[in-house]
């Protein structure tokens, strides 16, 4: 408890000596493990869901369960994991931001550079795993990762946004967001109603 009162002080040599003090103990790095999850949790919520603070929410939780199963090192496991994601999080959400126009080539670049960095985590195990498992896992993590991309976006005709009151974004046919079209008509037609003409539409639709 003493090291988690001088982690919280605003002082950079009561923080060091805080983190120093936990990692001594196996309940420390623990207790120092969760308290790294909590705040990428809370930071996560503030930016609203933005690439760097969830991949790097995602790769501790996976670093976490990675090392938990192997008998790897929890801290290290969630710090790598961590560091991994916040890094191929921050990658994946600039190639979007640079190539705006890129279709479902550009999303499947991003997918795959979030699932090779959960890979890495996984992999990782928190010391465990050999370079052998880091690069089998993160090969097999970013082929998942585009392929449920790819079915969730092909089969859900909407993007939900994290934002509370946000609408949900139309998607094409490829499961590329593509900005919201309005029409004065409802999309629901009555069996019993005629079908609008063409670029007439109106309350009676």
């Amino acid at each position: 408890m003493f090291g988690l009162n001088l982690m919280v002080m605003p002082l950079p040599e009561a923080q060091v000596a805080g983190v120093a003090m936990l990692s001594a103990t196996e309940t420390g790095r623990h207790t120092l493990a969760a308290a790294i999850i909590a705040g990428t949790a809370v930071a996560t919520f503030y930016c609203g869901g933005c690439g760097v603070a969830v991949g790097a929410l995602v790769g501790e939780a996976v670093g976490l369960y990675s090392a938990a199963r192997s008998g790897g090192d929890i801290l290290t496991g969630v710090v790598v994991g961590g560091a991994v994601g916040a890094a191929t999080g921050y990658l994946g959400e600039y190639l979007v931001t640079a190539v705006p126009d890129g279709g479902w080539s550009v999303n499947a670049g991003r997918w795959a550079m979030e699932g090779a960095g959960q890979g890495i985590a996984s992999g990782y195990a928190g010391g465990r795993g050999s370079i052998q498992s880091v690069l089998l896992a993160s090969a097999l993590a970013s082929a998942t990762s585009v392929a449920l991309h790819s079915a969730y976006y092909g089969l859900v005709d909407y993007d939900a946004t994290l934002l509370p009151g946000d609408p949900t974004v139309p998607k094409d046919t490829l499961g590329v967001p593509q900005q919201a079209r309005t029409t004065s008509c409802s999309p629901r037609r009555s069996p019993a109603r005629r079908r609008c003409p063409r670029g007439r539409c109106s309350r009676a639709c």
